[in-house]
């Protein structure tokens, strides 16, 4: 049996699972069990861990550490010697949080059709990185404090003061 799975890259889960027989039925007592993954397509190797079974249920459970789930796919198969127990695999897809994903700085200012991250990350550096102002230009420094990353001009003819686009 063929199991899909999305969890979080780089980080430890436990899969939880039934061994069971051709009717369904959980088999208790799995004896040589053997539990392996391929990484990103690699060569099976033995996983950290070996799968165990929970009390004498017939259920068993096997922890992926996060080294091992820091791929982008991961096959894990568990095999054993008793007879009769059907065959169980995962696939195992993994995930990165967008939110923690190690910001690069901004090379340029990002367009209304640029991703809602990068148009945050403009929102913070905005308001954290250096900004110089003259009577008519605002310049956004990146992080060192000189290299220019965007710039707009201002305007002011006694009634209305404007700012115009920031652009790079």
């Amino acid at each position: 049996m063929l199991l899909t799975l999305r969890l979080k890259k780089n980080t430890a889960a436990t899969l939880v699972f039934p061994l069971a027989d051709a009717d369904g039925q959980p088999i208790t007592g799995a004896a040589a069990l053997d539990s392996e993954k391929s990484q990103d397509g690699g060569g099976f190797a033995d996983c950290t861990n070996e799968t165990a079974e929970i009390g004498t249920t017939g259920w068993y459970a096997l922890t992926l550490t996060a080294a091992e789930l820091n791929y982008g796919t991961i096959a894990v198969r568990i095999q054993t010697s008793t007879a009769g127990i059907m065959p169980m695999a995962f696939m195992v897809a993994t995930y990165e949080e967008q939110l923690e994903i190690a910001n690069t700085e901004l090379t340029s200012v990002p367009t209304t059709t640029s991703s809602t991250r990068l148009q945050n990350q403009f929102v913070f550096e905005y308001f954290r990185n250096v900004r110089t102002e003259t009577a008519s230009v605002e310049s956004l420094k990146k992080e060192d404090g000189l290299t220019e990353l965007g710039s707009r001009t201002l305007t002011d003819d006694g009634t209305t003061f404007t700012r115009s686009e920031m652009n790079t």
